[in-house]
């Protein structure tokens, strides 16, 4: 079944934020959503922390991870 909704959250070097963030998705009694992390070419620990809750997570967690700094969409 595809979620009804996306949550989308873009990160750069904010590894410190993201378990909170996670938590309070884990927090909502609405389920019909996912996470997606967009990772702009993070130099900290945002890959290995995504992992790790999307491994733990009862709903939907997805990485996707540029390999260098893009920057803002325009």
């Amino acid at each position: 079944m595809t979620p009804l909704i996306s949550v989308l959250t873009p990160t750069w070097n904010r590894a410190s934020y993201l378990q909170k963030v996670w938590e309070g998705l884990s927090a909502q009694g609405f389920r019909d959503f996912e996470w997606i992390v967009a990772n702009d070419g993070s130099q900290d620990d945002t890959v290995t922390i995504v992992r790790e809750l999307a491994q733990k997570s009862d709903f939907p967690a997805t990485l996707i991870s540029a390999s260098q700094r893009v920057g803002k969409s325009r």
